[in-house]
């Protein structure tokens, strides 16, 4: 039998999905578009072009979890700098939350804890430097 050149159905998908988080990525990270009110999923598979599922889908392939999550993480990401630096010192943990682009403090207060497993004010205490 003659090997074929072409790789298996199953290995394009995955590319394809790896090529379109990437995609997604490189949008929500410019002009930290994950901190804005329009960053829905609806809105991001517009944007490139392909329907909500499709993302979804990339979404779970490449980072084993779901949109909300990534959204958060990459929120969480800036928060945990903000709370690490002397610049945003005179920020509350409330107008950190908002400026990540959380709705709510109850909404931070939960992704932060679910994620780093304290709250952030101890982080603040933990990382800021004196």
């Amino acid at each position: 039998m003659k090997p074929t050149s072409t790789p298996p159905r199953k290995s394009k998908v995955h590319e394809r999905q790896k090529l379109l988080f990437a995609n997604l990525l490189n949008l929500l990270k410019a002009r930290r578009r994950y901190r804005g009110t329009d960053c829905s999923l609806p809105t991001l598979a517009a944007a490139l072009g392909v329907s909500s599922r499709t993302v979804t889908q990339a979404v779970k392939v490449c980072s084993n979890g779901n949109f909300s999550a990534l959204i958060n993480s990459l929120r969480l990401h800036d928060a945990c700098a903000m709370l690490s630096s002397t610049r945003y010192a005179h920020n509350t943990i409330e107008e950190i939350a908002l400026l990540t682009g959380f709705q709510s403090r109850q909404a931070f207060y939960l992704a932060f804890h679910r994620l780093y497993g304290c709250t952030p004010a101890a982080y603040r205490r933990e990382h800021q430097p004196a």
